[in-house]
């Protein structure tokens, strides 16, 4: 009888100390599936875990609360990313499994159009909002999109100024 309370009590201690953030999602191209793509789970500069996207372009990784996760995102012909995840919860929440989802889209290493020195940075930096999920920075996402887009904002700005090529200045 003794022997089966402590297994018992092991078994609840064990599952308590379970519980994680399950961290999923599509990589895309072009707003298509992109497979293959490698999702590679740093904490502390060494790596914990990796994965590979399926044919839907799915991911799925888990990691344990309370830890700060790079959580980077590469293919060969594309731009290497990476989102930062504050993995801290409040003591009361740590028995909840969270789903946490994003659509990461990847970008060309030739798409000329882009700032593509922005990926030097985060593309999305995800915490825990204080209640029941983890969300994304909605500030940080959109400066960053800015950035991203600068350099198209620019040369339309600098083409709207330009006369078209067949238009005659005359003066009269």
């Amino acid at each position: 009888y003794c022997l089966m309370l402590l297994f018992a009590t092991t078994l609840i201690s064990l599952n308590s100390f379970a519980q994680f953030l399950k961290f999923t999602g599509f990589a895309v191209y072009n707003n298509e599936p992109l497979e293959n793509a490698d999702v590679i789970v740093v904490e502390n500069e060494k790596m914990i875990t990796q994965t590979k996207t399926n044919d839907k372009g799915f991911f799925m990784v888990k990691l344990t609360y309370n830890h700060n996760y790079t959580i980077r995102f590469s293919k060969q012909g594309f731009c290497e990313m990476y989102a930062l995840v504050d993995g801290t919860i409040p003591v009361d929440k740590e028995d909840y499994n969270i789903k946490f989802e994003i659509r990461v889209p990847f970008f060309g290493v030739d798409q000329k159009e882009l700032n593509l020195g922005v990926f030097k940075k985060p593309i999305t930096k995800v915490y825990f909002d204080g209640n029941s999920r983890f969300i994304d920075d909605p500030l940080y996402i959109t400066g960053f999109y800015k950035e991203l887009n600068k350099e198209i904002v620019e040369v339309v700005k600098v083409q709207e100024k330009k006369p078209a090529k067949d238009t005659k200045v005359t003066q009269e």
